[in-house]
């Protein structure tokens, strides 16, 4: 099992390669990685399932642009009935798709603690 350390440095290697990438070949290796992972969650199918449980819509902050106009990175938030999320990216939709996963994550669909 690798340390700590070792896991935070390949983490943050694995961000820098990922935000070197153009745009196009970003979205493409998302693709490919949600594809082996399973885990994927379309804005439009989490927003539906959070208006059918919650009963209400989901929301976007404004977006932040922070960096170079050559690299930017875009930080946005999803505000749900549950929580705020944010998410990051170097465009609007990955940054969104990010604050989807995370808010997903904590979704009360998938939280066996509040069903218990």
């Amino acid at each position: 099992m690798k340390k700590k350390e070792d896991i935070a440095t390949l983490k943050q290697n694995i961000k820098d390669s990922f935000f070197s990438l153009s745009d196009e070949d970003q979205a493409e290796l998302l693709k490919e990685l949600s594809a082996v992972s399973g885990t994927a969650v379309s804005i439009t199918d989490f927003s539906a399932k959070h208006q059918q449980i919650c009963g209400q819509n989901i929301k976007f902050s404004n977006a932040q642009r922070i960096g170079l106009s050559h690299m930017p990175l875009i930080k946005i938030s999803v505000h749900t009935a549950y929580g705020t999320f944010n998410g990051e990216g170097s465009n609007q939709k990955i940054a969104k798709a990010n604050a989807i996963a995370k808010a997903e994550e904590e979704a009360p669909w998938n939280n066996p603690r509040i069903h218990e």
